[in-house]
């Protein structure tokens, strides 16, 4: 573990130490810390602003309620992205809005995965940035949402493991083979451009 990673996991112990004692300013900055990822994170299973603007205040609310018991979260930001997931399912359905969810699959998910912000970072271009905006958009739930959580949140796979329960080795099998499905969708979007400007041009 990085020195960085070391220092900001002691100071994320020590603000749910202050937390369990009732402080409340220490609630108020893991909020601070954690709003941004838990919104974002809730926003793309809902759609909707609101309801995960609730979604969050809710969970920030059961952590105050049982701070007693804040001794059993050993990572934090795992718990978090866990209680939005759950959260945002649960409001889904007393809202009576469509669940994206299959009983039999419990982390499946149409999540719209935005490739807006890799285009900045990267500087990729727009033909290159709707290719990959296809081509995600073409892979099954699961290997989108465990590529969302990996390249887009930037969790590890132990941390996507304990999210979804999902065993370590198959979420290594899933990333693998949707990044190969990436691979092959984008070959054949790049096949098809290239051969259509050709025509369209001739």
């Amino acid at each position: 573990m990085g020195k960085e990673k070391k220092a900001d996991t002691q100071s994320e112990r020590h603000l749910l130490a202050l937390v369990q004692r009732g402080d409340q300013e220490a609630l108020g900055q893991l909020y601070q810390r954690y709003y941004r990822i838990l919104f974002s994170y809730s926003f793309k299973i809902s759609g909707d602003r609101e309801l995960s603007r609730d979604c969050i205040h809710d969970i920030f609310l059961d952590i105050w309620k049982d701070r007693e018991k804040l001794s059993n979260i050993k990572r934090m930001r795992p718990y978090l992205l866990q209680s939005v997931w759950n959260n945002t399912i649960k409001m889904l359905k007393r809202n009576g809005k469509q669940v994206p969810w299959d009983p039999e699959k419990p982390y499946r998910t149409e999540v719209v995965f935005s490739v807006e912000q890799l285009a900045v970072q990267h500087q990729i271009g727009k033909e290159r940035q709707d290719a990959l905006q296809t081509a995600l958009d073409a892979l099954p739930a699961r290997q989108k949402q465990i590529l969302f959580m990996i390249y887009y949140e930037g969790l590890s796979i132990d941390e996507v493991s304990e999210i979804t329960s999902l065993h370590y080795q198959s979420i290594k099998n899933t990333t693998h083979r949707a990044l190969t499905s990436l691979r092959k969708i984008l070959r054949t979007i790049v096949i098809f451009t290239a051969s259509f400007s050709t025509w369209y041009l001739s």
